[in-house]
């Protein structure tokens, strides 16, 4: 879960499709590495 200003976004991740994107975004997300980061448009 991502928390804005402007409330909280859910993330649906697919580890059976990408499994090594995912893991790669839940060690980055637990260690703290987008803690205060600023996300523009994602593609």
């Amino acid at each position: 879960m991502l928390v804005t200003d402007a409330g909280e976004i859910r993330l649906r991740l697919f580890p059976d499709q990408a499994p090594l994107a995912v893991a790669n975004w839940r060690s980055l997300a637990e260690q703290g590495v987008y803690d205060n980061t600023y996300f523009g448009s994602c593609h």
